[in-house]
Parts: C-alpha cells; structure tokens; sequence
C-alpha cells in the first residue's frame, strides 16, 4: 500500500529538516518548499495527499498559498494544515475564517502533529469512500434506467415500425414509406446509445469485469469473430463506396481467452468508426491479424481525414472526439472508450496513430493464451 504523501511548507530551514524526518519516521512520504511560491511550483507536479505550511513565510506566505490552492479544482479536496506561532492568535483566527482544515501552534510535540495529520487524512479517506460509495450507487441506478425505462420502450417503437410494414403494404410506399424509414433510423441510433451507455455503465461499475471472469474461454476462433464483424459493416461500407479488405496469415493464429460477446463489440466498434470517419470512395479499410509473440496483432487503417496528434489519448476518453465542431458525427463518442476497456478487461492494448490528410490506424494487441 501506497505511503501517504505530505507536502510540508516552512521557510526555517532547521524545522523543515526536523518536521520532515519526524514525518518520514513515521511512514510518511513527505515533499518540501521553502514558501509558498515553490509549493505552488511542487503542486504542478504532484498533488499530495495533505500539505502542512508555516502562515508568515516570504514571497507568499501560508494565507496566500492557501488561496492558491483552493482556486485549483485538483488541489481542493486536500487537507491543509497551518503551522502559527505560539500567541499568534490572530493567525488561528485568520485560518478558521479560511476554513483551514486545522491548525497546529508552534513549538509542538510530534505526538501532536501526528494526530493531527492522521486524523486530517483518515476524515479524507471516510469522505473519498463515501463519494465512491455515492457514485457507485448512481451509475448502478442510470444502469437500470437506462436497461428498463429506455430500452423497453424503444423494441416497442422498432417492432411496431416492422409490424406496420409486414401487414399494410400500403403504408410502405412514398411519402409514408419514408416516414417508417425515419422512425426507424432514429430508433436503432437510439438503441445503440442506450446499449453504449449500458455497456459504459457495466465497465465503470467493474459489471462487465465479472462478465468477462465468467464467460471468458480459451480458443482459436479470432479470425472467424473478426470476420463476422467485417460482414456486419460490410452493408455500410459499401454505402459509401468503400472497400473491406482482410489480411490473414497463412499459419493459424494461436489460441487467446476472450469472451466473444465483449470482444466482438470491442471489435465492432473501430470498424464502424473506420466506415463512419472514412470519405466516400476513400481507399479501402484495412484490417491485418498477425502472431507478435507473446500478442496477437490486430489493425484497422483507414484512409479518413486523421487525427492531431494533440488528441490520440482524448479519444479514448469517454465522450471524446476529435474536431467534432468541424463535421457532424453521429454517436456520443464513447466507442473507444467502450473498445479500450473491453481489451484491457482481455489483458491487451489499444492505441492509435494517425497522420492528417491520410488517414489513422489503430492497433489492438491480445496476449496469446
């Protein structure tokens, strides 16, 4: 387990040196400024889990840092601690005012300054848990509306769409036609953002990490989910003039455990995004497996419009695309996400790269079994 980590903030050299090594003997990790300027400095490069400062230091003193601190959405949950003179009691009042977590009067006992601490960081850890808590039971609940009051509702929608078709023909012709056709349209666009947002919902919970320990097997049939996805997207593809193209060993690939369900999803995922980013008529999607030792080797390259380099990591944040302001894209842009988590509950990776104007690759390595 992790050592807790306390920034300690004072301009005297000699009870820096004697705080720090009273903290670090008793199992703190501890980083130290000289005021609050260069705590600000050790703050950009690492949050702490409490920070401990002198109030009268120069260039900015214990009061101004605090500020500082507290105008950082990162920085706000921290503890903080202020070290005042013994008589200053202006300066206790002056940090209560703050909302200084506590305060400790100098000269103090060490006994005094580790309850302290270990209180501050204990009351911190039951507020953690307790938002963990809070949220854990919020995305379960959005799990279960999203199954039941969004999902039922929409095979509702979509089924008497098919019904309407099967039995009045004459509904299915002209202007009505085209009415049916859209109400479908936006039902299945519909039902693909609940199943993303379910299946985001079931990762974030740890859900979809108890699917896959149950489900999981070792086997050899990678090529045939790869190829079942490809004729999946194979109709969309050819809607926009695009060719499919897979590129296989000659030996078989050897065996991987996976859970077809997830993985296939996982799978479906980068091609609908290489079909759906890619231009009309643009050169063909490429996919290639291949035996990496100790990984099987998945690609999927496309010849889109690429992404800037400055966002190879945020799309596969949930929600996060690429120039979305510039092009309209449908989805919500939790498919990487979903693809990423799905591969790293399988053991494996997903990264991307990509050149602007010629298009992106991405590839997705699976342990071998």
């Amino acid at each position: 387990m992790a050592k807790p980590s306390l920034l300690v903030v004072e301009d005297d050299p000699a009870l820096l040196a004697g705080v720090r090594d009273t903290l670090e003997l008793a199992g703190y990790t501890v980083t130290t400024a000289a005021n609050g300027r260069d705590a600000l400095e050790v703050l950009t490069v690492t949050v702490p889990d409490l920070i401990l400062s002198d109030v009268m230091m120069p260039k900015m003193d214990g009061f101004q840092l605090y500020a500082a601190v507290r105008e950082r959405p990162e920085w706000v949950d921290v503890p903080f601690i202020f070290l005042t003179a013994k008589g200053e009691q202006r300066d206790v009042y002056r940090g209560k005012e703050l909302g200084a977590d506590d305060y400790v009067v100098k000269p103090f006992d060490a006994s005094d300054l580790l309850v302290a601490i270990r209180n501050k960081l204990q009351r911190r850890a039951q507020l953690e848990r307790a938002h963990q808590s809070q949220m854990a039971t919020l995305r379960q609940s959005i799990l279960n509306l999203l199954s039941h009051e969004f999902r039922t509702p929409l095979t509702y929608i979509a089924s008497y769409v098919d019904l309407l078709r099967a039995t009045h023909p004459e509904f299915d012709t002209g202007e009505v036609r085209d009415y049916l056709q859209a109400i479908q349209d936006g039902t299945e666009r519909l039902q693909k953002l609940v199943r993303d947002f379910t299946r985001l919902a079931e990762l974030q919970t740890g859900e979809a990490r108890q699917l896959f320990a149950a489900r999981a097997e070792v086997t050899t049939e990678l090529v045939s989910l790869l190829l079942i996805v490809v004729e999946q997207q194979r109709a969309a593809a050819k809607r926009k003039h695009l060719s499919l193209v897979v590129q296989l060993p000659e030996a078989p690939l050897p065996p991987v455990r996976l859970d077809r369900e997830l993985l296939a999803e996982a799978l479906g995922h980068l091609l609908e995004n290489a079909v759906k980013f890619s231009p009309d008529g643009a050169g063909p999607i490429t996919l290639r497996a291949e035996a990496v030792a100790p990984t099987i080797r998945l690609q999927f390259s496309d010849h889109g419009p690429g992404i800037p380099a400055r966002d190879l990591e945020a799309i596969f944040a949930p929600f996060g695309q690429s120039g979305r302001q510039l092009t309209e894209q449908q989805g919500a842009g939790c498919g990487l996400t979903i693809a990423r988590e799905i591969v790293m509950l399988h053991g494996g990776a997903l990264v991307a790269d990509s050149t602007l104007g010629q298009g992106s690759c991405f590839t997705l390595t699976l342990p071998m079994a």
